[in-house]
């Protein structure tokens, strides 16, 4: 009896594992433009955005990176 017990409950357990990959992946992976940029500090916020300025990042699975370019 301990031992059919003891089956069931492993079996539940292994079955109750999800093991579909897509649900772990990031929802950012791709190349991104910074369109607007604020700091806030004590009580104001004012904007650091520069349009002159074109900032990318570009994020995988494993790596991302920062790109910046002056227009």
């Amino acid at each position: 009896m301990k031992s059919i017990l003891g089956l069931t409950l492993i079996a539940i357990i292994a079955l109750s594992c999800n093991l579909d990959k897509k649900q772990n992946q990031l929802p950012l992976i791709g190349t991104w433009e910074l369109i607007s940029a604020t700091t806030t500090e004590k009580d104001s916020t004012y904007s650091t955005f520069n349009p002159n300025v074109k900032m990318i990042k570009i994020i995988n699975p494993t790596h991302f990176d920062s790109l910046q370019a002056t227009i």
